[in-house]
C-alpha cells in the first residue's frame, strides 16, 4: 500500500551497492489481469479489444449486422407490444398514398447520396492514415 522509502547511501553500500528496483508497471507484466472471462486462458489478452470495433477491412461486419438487426428487431416488437389493443398509424391506405410513397423514395435516395458522401470522408479507421497522416504531430506545430 505505502512505497518504499528511498535509501540513503550508506544503506545501499550495506546492502551490496544494489538499489531496489520497483517492479515494471502493470501494463507491461505479462500476466496483468484482464476485464474480460476467460481471456486469462489464452496467450492475447489484448485480441479481446477487437470485439468492440468494425474493423479497418469490416472484419466484424457480420457482428455488427447481426447487432444492428437484433437491435431494430426488439425495439420494433417492444412497440408491436406496447398498448396492443390501439389502432395502427401506418396503415394500408396510408402506404398507398402518393406523397408516403415519394417521401419514402426521398428518404432511400437521401440515404444513398448520405453514404455516397460518407465515402468521401477522411479514413480514421485505416491504419494507414494513421501510419502516414498522424504519426508525427509534433513536425506541423
Amino acid at each position: 500500500m505505502f512505497r518504499q522509502r528511498k535509501r540513503t547511501s550508506k544503506e545501499v553500500a550495506v546492502a551490496g551497492g544494489k538499489r531496489s528496483r520497483l517492479s515494471k508497471a502493470p501494463m507491461y507484466t505479462p500476466h496483468r489481469k484482464v476485464f474480460c472471462k476467460g481471456a486469462q486462458d489464452k496467450h492475447q489478452p489484448w485480441a479481446a479489444l477487437g470485439a468492440w470495433f468494425l474493423g479497418p477491412k469490416a472484419e466484424n461486419g457480420d457482428v455488427f449486422r447481426d447487432l444492428l438487426t437484433r437491435a431494430v428487431d426488439r425495439h420494433a416488437a417492444f412497440r408491436q407490444n406496447y398498448f396492443p389493443f390501439d389502432p395502427p398509424y401506418i396503415t394500408d391506405d396510408l402506404r398507398e398514398a402518393g406523397s408516403f410513397k415519394d417521401a419514402m423514395e426521398k428518404l432511400k435516395s437521401e440515404m444513398d447520396n448520405l453514404q455516397k458522401e460518407l465515402m468521401n470522408s477522411v479514413p480514421f479507421f485505416s491504419s494507414r492514415y494513421k501510419g502516414h497522416v498522424l504519426w508525427e504531430t509534433a513536425m506541423p506545430s
